[in-house]
């Protein structure tokens, strides 16, 4: 059962997904030179431009399926926003039944939530969301201040951890089995940034941070968010590779229903369906060939349909093959030739890990993250499991997100972690506001706050004030910190005030739990 919070959270997200502008908002690009031609054969070199929108962008496997059927290359390729994972997918070496196949598998209610479920949450964590239920995360880092997104990408981010892992130790995204862009926004110039190399998973992740649904992601120095804003079908790119041809795939919406405008909502996502067609319109007049999707009866939310969406723009792109065929190659063995110089490039991930290496919080939490992991992931590498031992460690509340990448450490096979420590925290706040009662002369009423210190001692102990006022006022500080053997000591002092006498409460108990649990 959703409950509000969660309704109007995805509300949020439905509305911002398309969050873009107009082209005059870009002013420059960061563009590389594209990499030499994946055939061999003296044949112009076709470039597909992968457009954002939401669950609606998984229409472009479908096209992509066509085009292969019919054996139309991809020499180059880039994406925005959702476009940029599909693109990155295909371009890794990907067939358009395995990316379907794994957009299949995605819990992607789980993936859009910003914060890990309630199960993955530690115990304490747990505590403050039953205790304090106020959907408000705020931290006293940089004074009183919140997070600069709703979701800080810690599910997204691993599955593009996933998607990148086979190819993490390419510096260069010509070195693909299909060269690749993916296009971000910088969100202190406004320029339009062409990623083309470093960790494929980062730059993807940056395409896709929609302004006020995901954190923003810094990279180089820059403040990075979803490139829909200055560029949402990247023909530019992609003509900037060195394609001869860029075949564009559209995402048609239908005019507006009149019913649509009566409320704050409908004119809201109207108004952005308006920006972002005028962003299109200034790329699409580049594009020597285009598939228009006609996205009626769909929703940027959709996306438990994938299967209709991948239906859907198989058929746009075979209903307008007159347009595309013109690009095909007609000779077999070219076309094989074509497949084994890009299948010859795809990369296998490491199956074992002999080494585990912690990166970007202190050294001493680094330390114990590196402790934890080594023990449960050395060997035999099984990704859903390390994926679900990061969500477990953000499930502590310290961090925003955790990320991996596989590396080669003189030639022992290693994994690297990087925690991303949320910025505006710790010391956290958590805010809850409770009324009780059967009537008018029945009620309790009472508003209050708790104060949350991490990592204290070092061995990720933590400090909680309380201080709750109304019909039942109290203060108090519970403090927990990590014992030799790794168990938590909990002792707190209570003093509650329910009328004018004041009550004095001393609790002391053992919590059997790992700091890391």
């Amino acid at each position: 059962m959703e409950t509000p919070a969660r309704k109007t959270y995805f509300l949020i997200v439905a509305i911002l997904l398309r969050g873009l502008m107009s082209p005059g908002f870009a002013r420059s690009q960061d563009a590389a030179a594209g990499a030499p031609p994946t055939a061999s054969t003296e044949r112009p070199r076709i470039g597909l431009a992968l457009s954002g929108g939401g669950a609606l962008g998984l229409t472009e496997i479908g096209v992509i399926k066509w085009m292969e059927e019919n054996h139309i290359p991809v020499d180059r390729i880039a994406g925005t926003s959702m476009g940029s994972i599909i693109g990155s997918m295909y371009a890794t070496g990907m067939t358009p039944a395995e990316i379907q196949k794994f957009a299949k598998k995605i819990d992607w209610d789980a993936a859009f939530l910003p914060e890990p479920g309630y199960t993955e949450l530690s115990y304490r964590r747990k505590q403050d969301r039953r205790d304090f239920v106020v959907a408000a995360p705020l931290g006293l880092k940089h004074g009183l201040k919140g997070p600069n997104g709703l979701n800080s990408g810690q599910a997204a981010g691993l599955l593009l951890d996933r998607i990148a892992f086979a190819d993490a130790e390419i510096t260069n995204f010509d070195d693909l089995p299909i060269p690749f862009r993916c296009v971000a926004t910088d969100m202190q110039s406004g320029e339009a940034i062409v990623l083309h190399d470093g960790f494929l998973a980062d730059a993807v992740r940056a395409s896709m941070a929609i302004p006020g649904v995901f954190t923003p992601v810094e990279l180089n120095g820059r403040i990075l968010a979803d490139g829909g804003m200055v560029q949402n079908i990247p023909v530019e790119t992609v003509r900037d590779m060195g394609a001869d041809a860029v075949i564009a795939v559209e995402l048609h919406y239908p005019p507006a229903d009149i019913g649509q405008l009566g409320t704050l909502v409908g004119v809201l996502s109207r108004a952005i369906d308006v920006m972002i067609t005028q962003n299109e319109h200034h790329s699409l007049a580049l594009a020597k060939a285009k598939v228009r999707v006609d996205m009626k009866g769909f929703a940027i939310t959709d996306y438990n349909r994938v299967d209709e969406l991948v239906q859907l723009g198989y058929e746009a792109a075979a209903s307008q093959s007159a347009e595309l065929l013109p690009y095909a190659i007609t000779d077999s063995a070219e076309w094989q030739r074509y497949l084994d110089e890009r299948n010859a490039r795809k990369r296998v991930p490491m199956t074992n890990v002999e080494k585990v290496v912690v990166a970007g919080a202190d050294p001493d939490t680094d330390r114990r993250i590196q402790q934890e992991l080594t023990k449960s992931v050395q060997g035999l590498l099984n990704l859903p499991h390390l994926e679900k031992q990061l969500t477990r460690i953000a499930g502590e509340g310290q961090f925003d997100r955790l990320g991996y990448e596989g590396f080669s450490q003189n030639g022992v096979p290693a994994l690297r972690v990087t925690a991303h420590e949320k910025t505006y925290g710790p010391p956290f706040i958590d805010l809850a506001v409770n009324v009780e009662g059967s009537g008018v002369a029945a009620f309790d009423f009472s508003a209050g706050t708790r104060i949350t210190f991490m990592d204290l001692f070092h061995r990720g102990g933590e400090w909680r004030s309380d201080l709750l006022f109304g019909s039942s006022r109290s203060a108090g500080s519970p403090a927990s910190r990590c014992s030799a053997t790794s168990a938590p000591v909990a002792a707190s002092t209570l003093v509650s005030i329910p009328d004018a006498t004041a009550n004095f409460v001393s609790v002391t108990s053992c919590l059997k739990e790992s700091w890391l649990h």
